[in-house]
């Protein structure tokens, strides 16, 4: 493999640092918005996508896409979400109201960002509403700890990233998207030379010039779908192996 270094400056053209420029102004806007110091007594309303355009989630998922990308999905891994339509409130069964959840996901958001910058990371509980929405963790995580990771939020995406660089595949079982992210992190920055790039450049370099392969299957319920009647009563799906 090419000196990475060596591949970041041909890829850095100065069409790209304007975009990564404009990047970071949108960054900027969202910290301005959205400040660590703030975040405590960020009121619900604020936070929860669907309430109002420029919530927390909002500005999350819509607003800083091209910074990293979170979509897709349903809403529900924002834990709590307002659906306009129904005038309705969504939020985890075992709490009483959208307020009482927002108390427990509030605190949980400000775990992830204090375990973002520990050194060496440390996991956020099982208990933590965040726990398993990797996604959301992952990019709340990069917002406020942007020189830790990389704004890439997808686990198999790191995987395949971590092994362009040599990570062997044994090492990175079992570890949540930060901690991907953040051992990409640390093999890239010890890489000669590459100390003046800046997180957002290396990202949008992996994805241009090491972008994942996407697997397509296509489902086959039998010859001429003869097996489609078995499969819906079934709920499941076929897709053609012996």
């Amino acid at each position: 493999m090419e000196l990475l270094s060596h591949q970041v400056k041909d890829f850095l053209t100065e069409e790209k640092e304007q975009y990564h420029e404009k990047l970071h102004h949108l960054y900027n806007e969202f910290i301005q918005e959205f400040s660590l110091e703030d975040l405590p007594n960020l009121p619900l309303e604020k936070y929860a996508l669907g309430y109002a355009e420029g919530s927390f989630g909002w500005w999350l998922e819509y607003k800083t896409s091209e910074i990293g990308s979170i979509k897709g999905g349903s809403a529900s891994k924002h834990v709590i979400y307002y659906k306009k339509k129904e005038k309705e409130w969504f939020y985890p069964e075992q709490y009483s109201s959208e307020h009482e959840a927002w108390q427990a996901l509030r605190k949980d958001i400000l775990e992830v960002v204090e375990h973002a910058h520990k050194i060496p990371y440390e996991k956020i509980p099982e208990t933590n509403l965040l726990y398993s929405k990797s996604m959301l963790k992952g990019k709340i995580s990069y917002m406020y700890a942007p020189k830790k990771m990389f704004p890439i939020f997808q686990v198999q995406h790191l995987k395949h990233f971590l092994s362009v660089v040599g990570v062997e595949e044994a090492s990175v079982k079992d570890k949540d998207c930060v901690e991907l992210s953040r051992m990409l992190h640390d093999k890239v920055y010890a890489l000669p030379n590459m100390e003046g790039f800046d997180e957002l450049v290396v990202a949008n370099f992996f994805y241009t010039y090491y972008s994942p392969s996407e697997k397509v299957y296509k489902l086959a319920p039998g010859e001429n779908a003869n097996l489609w009647p078995r499969c819906k009563e079934a709920k499941e799906i076929a897709i053609g192996w012996d």
